[in-house]
Order: C-alpha cells, then sequence, then structure tokens
C-alpha cells in the first residue's frame, strides 16, 4: 500500500511539472522592461472573444449547455448560467490575483482597484472545461493573451501570450468545471509573474 501510495504521489509530481512546464509564456510584442520602475498595475479581465470547447464564441456554448440543461429543469439551466458567470469574480480573477502576488512577492503587485495608471489587462481567448466523471477525466485549459499599457497609453508597450495553461487538481477534488478552470488562472498568474521575476527584477 505504502508503495502505490509514492507511486501515486511521484506520478502526480511529475504531471504537476510537466503541466506547469507547457504553459510557456511568449513575448509576441514590446518589451516588459518598464515594469522595472513601476510598483501597482490594474488588472482587467476580457472574456469578450473567448472561444469555448469546440465552439467557436461563448455564447454558442452557452446555448447548447442551457439547451441541454432545460429539457430536463428550466431552472438548473438558469443556476447554471449564473454560476459560469459567477465563477470569473469568485474564482478566476481571486485565483490570477493571488498567485501573481505571491511569486512577486512585493516587487510588482496587480490589483483591480489599482490607481497607478499601469494596467495589464488578461483577454482569454479560448476555455476547455474539460471533464470529471469519476472514472475518467480530461484536464481543463486556457489560452490568454496580456496585454501590458504604460501609464496613459492606450496602445499596449508589450503583449504576452500564454497557451495550453492547464486546469486540474490531484486526488480528483475538481469535479465542477469551475474548479478547473480555477487552476488554468492561478497558473497563468504563476507563469507570468516568476517571468516579470526573471527577466525583469533579476
Amino acid at each position: 500500500m505504502k508503495n502505490l501510495l509514492s507511486i501515486f504521489l511521484a506520478t502526480a509530481f511529475v504531471l504537476g511539472m510537466s503541466s506547469t512546464s507547457s504553459a510557456k509564456v511568449k513575448v509576441t510584442k514590446g518589451d516588459l522592461g518598464f515594469l522595472k520602475n513601476v510598483k501597482e498595475l490594474k488588472v482587467e479581465f476580457d472574456y469578450s472573444s473567448m472561444s469555448v470547447g469546440k465552439y467557436a464564441t461563448e455564447q454558442e456554448y452557452i446555448d447548447k449547455k442551457t439547451g441541454e440543461i432545460a429539457e430536463k429543469n428550466p431552472a438548473d439551466a438558469d443556476a447554471w448560467l449564473e454560476g459560469w458567470v459567477a465563477n470569473r469574480d469568485n474564482r478566476f480573477e481571486p485565483k490570477f490575483t493571488e498567485l501573481f502576488n505571491e511569486i512577486c512577492d512585493g516587487a510588482l503587485t496587480v490589483s483591480e482597484e489599482s490607481t497607478s495608471g499601469f494596467r495589464v489587462v488578461v483577454k482569454t481567448v479560448r476555455t476547455e472545461p474539460g471533464f470529471n466523471i469519476g472514472v475518467t477525466k480530461k484536464a481543463a485549459s486556457c489560452d490568454f493573451i496580456l496585454e501590458f499599457y504604460e501609464d496613459g497609453s492606450d496602445t499596449p508597450s508589450a503583449i504576452v501570450e500564454i497557451f495550453g495553461v492547464p486546469g486540474s487538481q490531484v486526488m480528483g477534488y475538481d469535479l465542477d468545471a469551475g474548479s478547473r478552470l480555477a487552476e488554468c488562472y492561478a497558473l497563468c498568474g504563476k507563469q507570468m509573474a516568476k517571468y516579470i521575476q526573471k527577466n525583469v527584477f533579476k
């Protein structure tokens, strides 16, 4: 039994490491060097151009899900939609902010209330909710584009892509899509902060 537990934990560790390494930070435009003299960024989140699973738009996915649920109970469809949207404020965005600030450790912080004038817009451009039905599961994943703006500018000084960010929890505690996707946002914040620490505040 101990050997089986050791193998399971080692496997989970390896999978966690490979998942983290798969979320690569790629600067596609500009330079993040200006952040060296910035202490705080206003963070904004944008879901307006997001595909979901095999659906090109979020609305297509919502229509499909609510339609399926409503066939059994219309009230459940309304509850699902409310939870789908509420997860952003309640789970996804706090996870990104928490992990970013934790990794940057005071060198740079992000906050939705910041009045510094500097900002980062976190755009979710693809969401794969994944699934977990006990006997089998598929991790969630997201593609993000982050736009960094200097004080007073409407043109991004830097654009960063972090694609294929996985979201899953070991031990099977991710039965609902919200918990899986929250891990995508946590890892995005973590990887972005690690990149800034290494390449800006080195």
